[in-house]
């Protein structure tokens, strides 16, 4: 899958080598709108989409005519429309994205309450509103996402799109700080596991969820963070079994997902700017 979209964005490189520098220019803005907008998209459809509309473009310039009067003063509605037009098939179907959510949001609880003590906790009540909580959050990224998406691709405008970004880390934040209030005040039946049974769980969850992001390299970013989150499992189970009372070891288990989290920064701007 990885060599069909390399080649589909090799051919494109060299068709766009072949156009005027304003041609270039714009159809290359018009490609990461596309590609970052996309993200629900099957990235092949959208990469054969790509290329036939810069062989389009390369066709139109042989005619005389420039990208804009081509393809309209408008690309973002231009895109949009192709887009739809083309039919470009999506990655997984609307059923199979809402189980995958609901995974994702449940692992990442799970990650997030093992790494605090080492133990494995079911607090149904905490999944379940966890899963309310993912959704809303969600919907308030993908509110703003595309807007700041169009702003850094066909406008431009940086600045623009960093303010997006900042206000949507200011309503996250509250979101977490509201749910967080409001876990404290409503609590479930809570089941924990014994300390074997607690780490035989965590190493299968653990490899099951190494194993399906080592399958795509976009995923593969989230490996430190796994690893991260478990060891700071291990490290905090350690600690608290062994009574441990040093101040600089107690913070151990945070020091690794700082880490982690580092590690998982560095590796996606790499995977972004590459």
């Amino acid at each position: 899958m990885e060599e069909i979209i390399k080649s589909y964005y090799t051919e494109t490189k060299k068709v766009l080598d072949s156009l005027s520098q304003s041609n270039r220019e714009y159809f290359e803005k018009v490609e990461d709108y596309m590609i970052f907008s996309g993200i629900f998209y099957d990235e092949i459809s959208l990469r054969k989409v790509i290329l036939q509309m810069a062989l389009d473009l390369k066709d139109a310039e042989q005619d005389g005519l420039t990208a804009v009067e081509y393809f309209g003063d408008n690309p973002k509605k231009m895109v949009d429309d192709v887009i739809c037009e083309a039919k470009v098939a999506t990655r997984i179907s609307q059923i199979s994205l809402f189980t995958i959510f609901i995974g994702v949001i449940c692992y990442c609880h799970f990650l997030s309450d093992f790494s605090s003590d080492g133990l494995v906790t079911i607090n149904v009540f905490e999944y379940l509103s966890s899963v309310v909580f993912g959704f809303v959050v969600m919907a308030v990224f993908l509110t703003f996402y595309k807007q700041s998406i169009y702003g850094l691709t066909l406008r431009k405008d940086k600045l623009g799109s960093y303010l997006t970004i900042v206000v949507i880390a200011a309503l996250i934040i509250a979101l977490v700080y509201l749910f967080d209030r409001f876990r404290m005040v409503f609590v479930g039946p809570i089941y924990t596991f014994s300390t074997l049974v607690s780490i035989l769980i965590a190493s299968i969850l653990v490899i099951g969820g190494l194993f399906l992001v080592t399958r795509r390299k976009l995923f593969r970013v989230f490996i430190p963070v796994i690893v991260g989150y478990f060891l700071a499992g291990i490290l905090a189970l350690v600690i608290n079994t062994a009574g441990i009372q040093h101040n600089v070891l107690q913070f151990a288990p945070i020091i690794v997902i700082c880490l982690s989290l580092l590690v998982f920064l560095i590796m996606s701007r790499l995977l972004i700017f590459k």
